[in-house]
């Protein structure tokens, strides 16, 4: 093994600078400041709260139109048979419901809205009662 010894590469042997506050930019007006009691940074803008809306309770009318036109569409997916628990469909299959895709994806797609339009009906009984 040879004995080198570490040389500084030719770009780190250039002196830097010597810097003094007085030479740094804007230290003078920065200096003024302090002695006139100012402070050296700006306050931050006051932060504005947005105008809260307010909100209008719906009335017994629209929620009592809105259940019924809800009725309406929920009905036109009992056609199908609709079961009062329409969990118990997604387990009874056709032996051959593999060759007929279509027609399971489409009761799978009609037993969700079912069930969706389900949940929102009580949801607006329930509205309608406490509005009542």
């Amino acid at each position: 093994m040879t004995d080198r010894t570490w040389t500084p590469k030719k770009w780190a042997t250039i002196p830097l600078p010597e810097w003094t506050p007085e030479t740094l930019p804007g230290y003078a007006e920065a200096m003024a400041k302090l002695e006139r009691g100012e402070s050296l940074f700006e306050k931050p803008a006051p932060v504005v709260k947005a105008a809260r809306i307010k909100r209008v309770p719906r009335s017994l009318e629209s929620l009592t139109a809105e259940r019924d036109r809800l009725l309406i569409k929920r009905d036109g997916y009992t056609r199908t048979e609709m079961p009062d628990d329409p969990g118990a469909l997604s387990g009874i299959r056709k032996p051959n419901a593999s060759k007929d895709r279509k027609t399971a994806a489409r009761t799978d797609r009609q037993l969700e809205q079912y069930v969706t339009l389900s949940q929102r009906i009580a949801y607006l009984d329930g509205r309608i009662r406490r509005t009542a």
